[in-house]
């Protein structure tokens, strides 16, 4: 099944099935802007990973997300083998 999101001035903007509805809600969620000198601030200061990482260091370990958007195998997104798997 597929979502369909519809504007006022067009019938449609774009396509997602409820797999990539997903995946994008997740990268929603540490969706930020941020000024480059505060992005290194927090580099050096924040022991946490930051936002970009966590959604993109996260997704790329899962091969639902790669069948979702159809990564190609061995890229960024899509690192096949070179996975963690836990389980």
């Amino acid at each position: 099944m597929q979502l369909f999101f519809m504007d006022s001035e067009s019938i449609l903007t774009f396509v997602h099935t409820y797999m990539q509805v997903f995946f994008l809600s997740f990268a929603q969620a540490w969706c930020t802007k941020r000024r480059k000198d505060l992005d290194l601030l927090y580099l050096e200061t924040d022991p946490h990973s930051p936002p970009f990482a966590r959604v993109n260091g996260a997704v790329s370990n899962i091969a639902e997300f790669a069948t979702a958007f159809k990564c190609p195998k061995n890229t960024p997104m899509n690192r096949a083998g070179a996975s963690c798997l836990v389980w």
